[in-house]
């Protein structure tokens, strides 16, 4: 039996000594490393084709004996004949009886001689003499593309070779690629089901698959169950090159035949360590279901592309544990409206698909698509120079329903050091934003656990958000060129939508130079809850919630939530706010509370605190409480009422209590106030008296 490591020990072969070629007998201890014990014994015993083991009439002989000489004395029969390949194919009188075992380097191996076979040549495995004679390869398992003649130097072109090598396999085979590197100048074709091509696919020896010429796609492949493992290609890409534009496609995974037989939509194919090196399109699916796991694309232009077949939507797709590196050569410009994405779903009737555990660093984008029932979990992006995640959910005029979606657990970085300068700024790409969904409505999903670090614009932006979570997501640094062309976005924008919640995000600047995002999280979306955000340094209100929450029911007079909801740089403020039930409107800003920063200077740190509260209908200054020590505040012992706020208050440390001025009409009996007319502290008395204290 020979497999397909038995080109690793081609050397051992050619040091066996021979007598002279063409019918000499070759050493039977060479034959039975090359054939192995059971497969020696098959063939002298006459399994396969021979009739060795019986010509010898009624002795009988030991397995041992067959292998070692055919039971005789020595020499006595020339069971196998040691020929090259050109001898093989000029033999003019051939036996059956005979192995005769081609020594040629790369293509070594016993063939038998079947007078009744009509198989035409295929240069492997059937091999026809000058005199019609079919010879056949003695194997099993894979086909090797040596035994086809490709060199793997490099320089021969081995696509004829390798190609007869696919078609001699057949459906379900596997074409087996030793070390080196095979040129070639036109497609491979796949044109049988469930052929797989592989080598050893270890990583310092894995089998590179070359090709130059312009415009060629290296693989095609027009038919079901397609498998790759532990093969490179390389194409055409001259990495000095600014702008890159590598023309050479890597595998095109089409079986489109113009029927529009929606059973040519299931690819059912499997790449797995290989590796795609200087291509335009590294691979290209048209239909569904293929895997692709622990790949290498590199310097490339686009990763993975899945077109929709007619009328089948692009699921079953899973890519795991691959690395994309320097795709689109990161910083380098393409070819006009050309874009580059590591993965890239081109149709918007696409679901069920899985991005987990990749890897990308130096490149542009990383995913482009939908989302609807998908999974992009824990990838990390480093040096991202596009968007880190673009979902894609309107299609002309058509917008897909997009739900039951999960993006959790990535990190996106860009490039964080450009020395904040335009001139650097602007001669370099940078990413522009961590996540972000433009379009139709996306609904019904998590995104979470996400770190988004110097995005150029905002860190998380949802043209239209609809039930979903957005829940511990870090922003750092969103909206880099604040300071450099006064660009203002936020670290998460939801500009529509419904129901969400925004919960437990952290959103920070370190951008030097006074440089500030304008929102933590702006929100437009309706009947959505903003709870525990946390952040600083933005250039107006941490929270700009344009649509305040009005489903919620709750009892009368009591508040529902809090929320964080102001960072102020310029007057170095930070406030929160308190929601109650309105019978008219359902939620009411009742009260917030906003700490004032007066004076930062260490030993001499001073704030205010100034509380607000809803008067009369409308939402009015209640107190300002300035202090240098600890201030108790709130030891209230007066009657509350409508019209306007007042204080009962307790200076502990010699702290000031200030007073809003109020006319006299607008404060109600038994208060303490400020008369706004003189500016003079007066106490209003239960009989609605006015006295003048001060």
């Amino acid at each position: 039996m020979v497999n397909h490591g038995d080109d690793k020990r081609d050397g051992d072969k050619e040091s066996e000594q021979h007598e002279g070629a063409g019918s000499a007998l070759i050493s039977r201890r060479s034959i039975l490393a090359q054939l192995g014990m059971t497969g020696a014994a098959m063939a002298i015993g006459g399994v396969l084709g021979g009739t060795i083991g019986s010509a010898r009439g009624a002795e009988a002989m030991s397995v041992t004996g067959q292998v070692y000489g055919c039971g005789l004395p020595e020499d006595d029969l020339k069971c196998v004949l040691s020929v090259s390949l050109a001898e093989l194919r000029s033999v003019s009188a051939p036996q059956a009886d005979r192995i005769y075992y081609v020594s040629d380097n790369g293509a070594a191996g016993p063939f038998v001689y079947n007078p009744s076979d009509t198989a035409s040549d295929n240069t492997g495995t059937v091999i026809v003499s000058a005199s019609g004679a079919r010879f056949r390869r003695l194997f099993t398992g894979p086909l090797n593309v040596r035994w086809f003649g490709a060199k793997g130097d490099g320089s021969n072109n081995d696509g004829p070779a390798i190609q007869a090598a696919i078609d001699a396999a057949g459906p379900r085979s596997s074409v087996y690629f030793p070390q080196g590197t095979y040129r070639i100048t036109e497609s491979l074709w796949i044109r049988q089901p469930e052929v797989t091509l592989f080598s050893d696919f270890k990583a310092e020896y894995t089998p590179k698959l070359s090709c130059t010429v312009p415009g060629t796609w290296m693989i095609r492949v027009k038919h079901y169950s397609f498998c790759m493992k532990g093969i490179q290609l390389e194409g055409d890409g001259v990495i000095t090159q600014n702008p890159y534009i590598p023309t050479v496609n890597g595998i095109l995974i089409d079986r489109s035949d113009g029927t529009g037989a929606e059973t040519l939509s299931n690819l059912d194919s499997d790449i797995q360590f290989c590796g795609f090196f200087k291509l335009n399109e590294c691979v290209r699916c048209v239909g569904r279901n293929v895997f692709f796991n622990y790949n290498i694309f590199n310097c490339s232009v686009k990763g993975v592309t899945v077109e929709q077949y007619p009328n089948a939507e692009c699921r079953g797709y899973r890519f795991v544990d691959s690395r994309f590196h320097s795709m689109g050569l990161g910083s380098f410009t393409l070819a006009p409206g050309v874009e580059s994405w590591c993965i890239e779903f081109t149709s918007i009737l696409a679901f069920g698909n899985q991005v987990i555990g990749n890897m990308s660093d130096f490149g542009k984008g990383f995913y482009k698509g939908p989302v609807d029932r998908c999974t992009i979990n824990d990838n990390q992006i480093y040096s991202c120079n596009g968007d880190g995640i673009r979902i894609v959910n309107t299609e002309g005029g058509t917008t897909a329903y997009q739900q039951g979606y999960e993006i959790c657990n990535n990190i996106i970085v860009a490039a964080p050091n450009l020395g904040w300068s335009k001139s650097v700024s602007d001669a370099t790409p940078q990413m522009n934003y961590g996540i972000v969904a433009e379009g139709g409505v996306l609904q019904n999903g998590f995104i979470t656990g996400n770190v988004v670090s110097f995005p150029k614009k905002d860190g998380l932006r949802f043209a239209n958000l609809g039930q979903s979570v957005i829940e511990s997501n870090l922003i750092l640094s969103p909206n880099k060129r604040a300071d450099i062309d006064g660009s203002l976005y936020s670290g998460i924008t939801i500009e529509a939508g419904t129901q969400n919640l925004v919960s437990g995000n952290m959103i920070r600047t370190t951008v030097p130079n006074g440089a500030a995002h304008k929102h933590g999280i702006f929100n437009a979306a309706t009947s959505s809850k903003l709870i525990d955000n946390f952040g600083f340094n933005q250039s107006g209100d941490f929270i700009a919630n344009t649509a305040p929450d009005t489903t919620d029911v709750v009892e009368a007079g009591i508040p529902r939530y809090t929320e964080t909801y102001k960072r102020d740089k310029a007057i170095g403020s930070f406030g929160m706010r308190m929601y109650t039930h309105n019978a008219a409107s359902q939620k009411t800003l009742f009260a917030e509370m906003v700490a004032v920063q007066r004076s930062s200077t260490a030993g001499a740190e001073k704030a205010d605190i100034q509380f607000n509260a809803m008067s009369g209908g409308a939402f009015k200054p209640l107190m300002i409480a300035s202090w240098q020590g600890s201030l108790t505040v709130g030891d209230r012992t007066g009657l509350e009422t409508a019209q306007n706020g007042y204080v009962n208050a307790k200076a502990l440390n010699g702290e000031l209590v200030s007073f809003i001025a109020s006319t006299v009409a607008s404060v109600p009996n038994l208060t303490l106030f400020v008369d706004a007319a003189d500016n003079k502290l007066k106490f209003k008395n239960a009989a609605g008296v006015v006295t003048v204290l001060a």
